[in-house]
């Protein structure tokens, strides 16, 4: 399946439950249709932003999460720029191994004579 771009939260949620509830996952799409109910899904955590907490109102909360959704669009944007430059980086030895072979593809094995 496709790689979506999300910001998620794993836990209780303290501004919206009274007491101690089972962990949920919730996860808010940035990019792309979000999968509907019954949808199985696999999550890559990138990077931990913060920690849960209980904030004063829901107002306190929806401005949270809208830094939480700036953060998480920095760190996917850093690491698409890391996976990048790691692809870049493979690209560039390729490029040299080939000309060390005289131009021969590092992928076929030269013929054996």
């Amino acid at each position: 399946g496709e790689a979506l771009p999300a910001v998620a939260n794993y836990g209780q949620r303290p501004t919206v439950e009274s007491g101690p509830v089972a962990p949920l996952l919730e996860a808010h799409v940035l990019r792309g249709a979000a999968p509907t109910t019954g949808d199985a899904v696999r999550v890559r955590w990138l990077r931990r932003l913060r920690a849960e907490r209980k904030f004063a109102d829901l107002a306190a909360l929806r401005t949270q999460i809208g830094a939480d959704v700036a953060a998480a669009r920095r760190a996917l944007a850093e690491s698409r720029l890391a996976v990048a430059r790691v692809r870049l980086d493979r690209l560039g030895a390729q490029v040299d191994l080939v000309k060390a072979l005289g131009g021969a593809r590092p992928d076929v094995a030269p013929a054996v004579r």
